[in-house]
């Protein structure tokens, strides 16, 4: 473990069993926003485990803020009892990886690594497959979403499948017999009509869409 990393949660036993997690020193250990905000852009952690609800506010909004203190930074938001909603949260706020609390020692190592390294776990399958496995957690928002994109045309929802798959413009290009720079203009019309700002909301969207139609389908 070669990352620098950081923790934000105003719990102070859940700080140090990352840290015990991890095998490595932190480079800062956080008990709130306010704490983060003076502590991280000096200690420059590259990652940073941040709790979604703290004392003192949002990690969302900690996690947006850190985007423009710290471009290079890459926060792995943890959410108490995550739902598809949060995860759709998560993402708009910058998030780059995404995990439960009840997430095991193994996996928070592997998921830094990888953040460390530049993956974002936010996307493709990975996206897809945590989709999958969260609950519904529907509101206003989702309806409203549900019917954006129910408005979309037959080969928009076709390169949407595409994103939700994980593929690129091109690979979407390919297998849709379009070009892809009319492609890349559908995905600026599909985002529009969304209401999203990046293509993994749309994915995130597309997954847990799959998921309910499936339980839909078993019923």
């Amino acid at each position: 473990m070669v990352a620098r990393v950081a923790v934000v949660d105003d719990r102070p036993l859940v700080r140090s069993g990352v840290a015990a997690a991890l095998a490595v020193p932190l480079v800062a250990e956080c008990g709130s926003i306010g704490e983060a905000r003076a502590r991280l852009p000096v200690a420059r952690p590259t990652v940073s485990v941040i709790r979604a609800a703290l004392c003192d506010g949002s990690g969302l909004e900690l996690c947006r803020w850190l985007r423009t203190a710290l471009p290079d930074h890459r926060a792995l938001i943890v959410h108490d009892r995550g739902t598809r909603r949060s995860l759709m949260d998560a993402i708009e706020a910058g998030a780059a990886g995404f995990a439960t609390a009840t997430i095991g020692t193994a996996e928070l190592r592997d998921a830094i690594a990888r953040l460390d390294r530049g993956d974002s776990l936010l996307d493709g399958p990975s996206l897809a497959r945590l989709a999958t496995e969260l609950r519904d957690g529907a509101d206003a928002r989702t309806g409203d979403q549900v019917d954006r994109f129910a408005r979309l045309s037959e080969r928009q929802r076709r390169i949407a499948a595409g994103i939700g798959d994980g593929g690129r413009n091109a690979d979407i290009a390919r297998d849709l017999g379009l070009a892809e720079q009319t492609v890349k203009n559908q995905v600026s019309q599909i985002l529009a009509t969304m209401g999203f700002d990046r293509r993994t909301q749309l994915a995130a969207f597309v997954a847990a869409q799959r998921e309910h139609h499936a339980v839909e389908t078993r019923r």
